[in-house]
C-alpha cells in the first residue's frame, strides 16, 4: 500500500517481469548479468529477511540504465503516473497548490515526473533527494532570525 512510484514499486516490477519473462531479451540479458538472480535467492531476500522494502528498492538504478528504451521508459512512466493518480489526484483541489517532491526517485527522474505532473494539472515545487539539507537551513535560519527579536 502506498508504494506507486516508489523505488520498492520499480524494484518489484523489475523482478517480476524478469522472473516470469515479461521483460524485453536484452534488458532481461542486461538485468541477468548485473544482478544474477532466480526465484529462490528473490524469495529468501524478501520473505525470509529483514528490510524486504530496501531489497527491492535496491533495484531502481537500473530504470535509469534502460530509461531510454520503450520497456524502461514505459515502466517509469507507468509508475509515475500511478504515484501522480493514488497519491496528488485523490486530494479535490490538488490543482491549486505546489506539489513538492522528496527522494532518490523524484531526484533520478525529475525530467520525467515533471513532465508527467504537468501533463496531469499538478503544479511542481522543490524536488530534493536529500531533506536533511533545507531542514537543516531552515532551523538555522529559523533560530537565526529568534536571536535577533
Amino acid at each position: 500500500m502506498g508504494d506507486e512510484g516508489s523505488g520498492t514499486w520499480f524494484g518489484k516490477k523489475l523482478i517480476t517481469d524478469f522472473l516470469y519473462g515479461n521483460m524485453p531479451y536484452d534488458i532481461s540479458q542486461k538485468f541477468d548479468k548485473a544482478y544474477h538472480l532466480n526465484k529462490e535467492i528473490v524469495i529468501k531476500n524478501v520473505y525470509q529477511k529483514p528490510n524486504a522494502n530496501t531489497y527491492l528498492a535496491s533495484f531502481s538504478k537500473f530504470v535509469s540504465e534502460i530509461k531510454t528504451t520503450e520497456y524502461g521508459h514505459s515502466m517509469l512512466v507507468d509508475g509515475l503516473v500511478e504515484f501522480i493518480e493514488t497519491n496528488i489526484k485523490s486530494y479535490p483541489e490538488y490543482h491549486k497548490y505546489k506539489c513538492h517532491f522528496v527522494g532518490s526517485i523524484a531526484y533520478s527522474f525529475s525530467e520525467e515526473l515533471i513532465s508527467l505532473c504537468h501533463l496531469h494539472g499538478v503544479k511542481t515545487g522543490k524536488i530534493i533527494k536529500h531533506p536533511i539539507n533545507d531542514l537543516m537551513a531552515f532551523i538555522l535560519k529559523r533560530n537565526e532570525m529568534a536571536t535577533e527579536e
